[in-house]
């Protein structure tokens, strides 16, 4: 009896590894079960639709690369599917690979995701380091990190690009709601995408889901009431939704599910408790980046 359910066991291994040089085939039925996963696990929020364009080996190995396309965004995201066919990861380490090349790659393919959608950011000619922030408006560790990111000194400021990125999250009652507006006001300008975001961020023990559309007015002083009411129409007829589910599928495919997160170059950085723990991080990192570029005779 344990002989014939032995051989069991091994004649339904070798059917199941019987392609691919011995690793698991990837079968239709998976696929759809990995689509229909991904739809609801991450990108059900922007109504996009994915679908696998490629599932080739990684060489070498059993784990698969996928390249996955969702529908109504320009660029296809890649995870690896393990062996056991049981685990989706975006990232594999090779320890076979050089690490601080490993690392400078995909610093870079995370920096195109980030970079790929044009987001509000302030910047100077003199920027040389590009920090990313995914930010929740009703959070209060946003609020302080706004608050200690303006108190910069300008020679940090003037060198550094900030780019905002929206993760309102499930928590806050209001948080979805004021992202939305920002987006629409950003459509008015820049200045006064900055202008509500600081507002939000500073008056958040003054805002509740009932008065967000309220503060507009009172947030953009100089707008006219045609201005006022062109973002309060954006907002209605969704496009301003539209951009907000578009960062979160950006945090999602990148595992970022707290606030304030950031990246700088495209590398997830530590989230400084201080205002001179900012510092000294931007410090670093354009100190870096000049010696990059006197090393490399820029």
């Amino acid at each position: 009896m344990w002989v014939r359910w032995g051989l069991l066991v091994i004649l339904c291994s070798a059917q199941l590894f019987a392609s691919d040089g011995g690793c698991a085939a990837f079968s239709d039925q998976l696929s759809f079960h990995v689509t229909e996963y991904l739809f609801h696990r991450i990108v059900s929020q922007t109504g996009g639709t994915p679908s696998i364009l490629s599932a080739a080996l990684v060489p070498g190995t059993c784990y698969r690369k996928l390249l996955i396309r969702v529908s109504g965004t320009s660029n296809p995201m890649t995870l690896y599917l393990s062996p056991d066919q049981r685990f989706l990861t975006s990232t594999l380490y090779d320890l076979d690979k050089d690490p601080e090349e490993d690392a400078a790659q995909t610093a870079s393919k995370v920096q195109r995701l980030l970079m790929r959608d044009e987001s509000p950011h302030m910047s100077s000619r003199d920027a040389h380091v590009t920090l990313v922030e995914f930010v929740d408006l009703q959070c209060p560790y946003c609020r302080r990190f706004s608050d200690w990111y303006r108190a910069l000194p300008p020679e940090l400021t003037s060198g550094t690009i900030l780019v905002f990125k929206h993760l309102p999250l499930p928590m806050h009652s209001w948080a979805e709601l004021a992202a939305e507006y920002s987006v629409c006001a950003s459509r008015q300008s820049a200045d006064a995408f900055w202008e509500l975001a600081n507002y939000f961020l500073s008056h958040q023990d003054e805002i509740t889901p009932a008065n967000v559309k309220n503060k507009i007015a009172l947030a953009l002083p100089r707008a006219s009431t045609s201005a006022v009411q062109e973002i309060g129409s954006c907002v209605a007829a969704g496009a301003g939704a539209a951009v907000v589910a578009r960062d979160v599928a950006v945090a999602k495919e990148l595992a970022v599910s707290s606030t304030p997160t950031l990246y700088i170059d495209g590398r997830r950085a530590p989230y400084p408790h201080s205002e001179e723990d900012l510092r000294q991080l931007l410090e670093r990192e354009l100190s870096a980046q000049s010696e990059h570029w006197a090393s490399s005779g820029r």
